[in-house]
């Protein structure tokens, strides 16, 4: 794999400035198959363990640990990644993770579940590291928010495809295939989905990722990094704090004070997923008008403003509505932070910025969720809405003080030894 700045294969790759590649839409394929098959298998893992007669708290314990087998590795991964590039990696996460998965559906020892959940969530972290890093390499400043808003629009999609099919699929198979019980006909949706999972390898291989020597950039480059990623990350934790508040306890919402029955609060996810999908997908209109760290902020105070609502109001109708717009706006901003994070990053340095936003929004969400237990069983939704709507708009004030106190040069003047004399207009 030789060695290629991303502005010299610009004019060659890119016609078109807001022209997606064919490099571009092949690694969307592997991404569509990683989000379509672990979709499908994270939908009926837990189901499958309750039906090999795993408690509760076993299954918390194997959950836990794919997070903490996550959060270690991160770390290592992004800079494992600097030294042998991305897609040995990305061939890893692919090949290690499914693997690892399946073997989960033949294990009945807690212990070993709680080590291959570990050892999954480690290989997993390969792909959740590397790629922001391998989306942005293969895109430039003008299209990297689109390609970022149509993987993550598409991500949301299959999900909502994984969870239809996770619900119909065992039933079929018992009926078609005539598996023995109920947990036979999941395991074997299990590995349908680490084989779909899986299949991403064979676009992958046909895949080259730009890179760029870390000796062109020297020091100055990590002092420009350091100046904008403490500020950022800042930023993202407090954003993961305050939407990780809620999430977790969305649907115990709907319907303990809310009171909506069950079958209703599955079309308001329904419903909430195809909002995501229609607001992510507009994300690069929005951020080509306002700016990305406009875009970023607007998109953090209308979800503020939609805590706040929802924790005061009772109004069913209004509740739901404004509900369903949260989580639109929530969403959207996510295209706007991953490309923010990769257009102020030096090429050779993205997959460590990658690990480090991926290490900060693991710890934020489960803190956050962890502490809004306690907090809605002493002073109630209410409180914790309102807490919520405060970080939130902590956060974007924190989003707009990154171009407010610190610059950082264009990718297309990055690479060049001469535009780190230039002061630049931000963005």
């Amino acid at each position: 794999m030789t060695s290629t700045s991303a502005a010299s294969i610009e004019p060659a790759r890119f016609p078109d400035r807001h022209r997606l590649g064919h490099s571009f839409w092949r690694f969307f394929f592997v991404c569509l198959c990683f989000d379509l098959g672990f979709g499908l298998y994270f939908f009926l893992i837990n189901l499958y363990l309750a039906e090999m007669h795993f408690g509760t708290r076993a299954i918390g314990l194997i959950a836990g640990a794919l997070t903490i087998g996550n959060v270690v590795a991160t770390i290592p991964t992004g800079l494992l990644a600097r030294r042998t590039g991305l897609r040995p990696l990305l061939l890893f996460g692919f090949a290690a993770a499914p693997l690892l998965a399946a073997a989960r559906g033949f294990a009945d020892l807690l212990a070993i579940q709680i080590g291959l959940s570990f050892l999954q969530g480690a290989a997993m972290c390969s792909y959740t590291v590397c790629f922001p890093p391998a989306l942005a390499r293969l895109t430039t400043n003008d299209n990297r928010t689109a390609a970022f808003s149509i993987t993550f629009a598409a991500g949301i999609g299959s999900g909502a495809i994984a969870g239809l099919a996770g619900g119909w699929l065992p039933g079929w198979i018992q009926q078609v295939a005539g598996a023995h019980g109920v947990a036979s006909a999941m395991r074997t949706v299990l590995l349908l989905a680490c084989f779909i999972a899986i299949c991403g390898i064979l676009p992958l291989l046909r895949l080259t990722f730009p890179t760029a020597t870390e000796e062109r950039f020297g020091q100055d480059s990590s002092l420009r990094l350091g100046k904008f990623l403490i500020p950022f990350l800042i930023a993202v934790a407090i954003w993961n704090f305050a939407t990780g508040a809620f999430a977790p306890f969305a649907n115990l919402y709907l319907s303990g004070v809310l009171h909506v029955p069950l079958t209703h609060i599955g079309l308001i996810f329904s419903s909430s997923q195809l909002l995501q999908v229609l607001g992510v997908s507009s994300a690069p209109f929005l951020y080509r008008v306002l700016g990305k760290i406009r875009g970023i902020a607007l998109l953090q105070f209308a979800a503020a403003v939609s805590l706040l609502a929802l924790g005061h109001t009772r109004q069913l109708p209004l509740a739901i509505t404004v509900y369903l717009l949260l989580m639109c706006f929530q969403y959207t901003c996510s295209p706007g932070i991953y490309s923010l994070a990769m257009d102020r990053t030096d090429v050779h340095l993205q997959s460590s910025v990658s690990a480090w936003q991926n290490l900060i929004s693991c710890i934020f969400l489960a803190a956050a969720a962890a502490l809004a237990g306690a907090v809605i069983a002493h002073f109630g939704y209410a409180t914790l809405l309102t807490s919520a709507a405060a970080l939130a708009l902590v956060a974007a004030m924190c989003f707009i003080s990154i171009d407010s106190k610190w610059f950082t040069v264009r990718s297309r003047e990055r690479l060049k030894p001469e535009a780190l004399l230039e002061p630049v207009t931000p963005e």
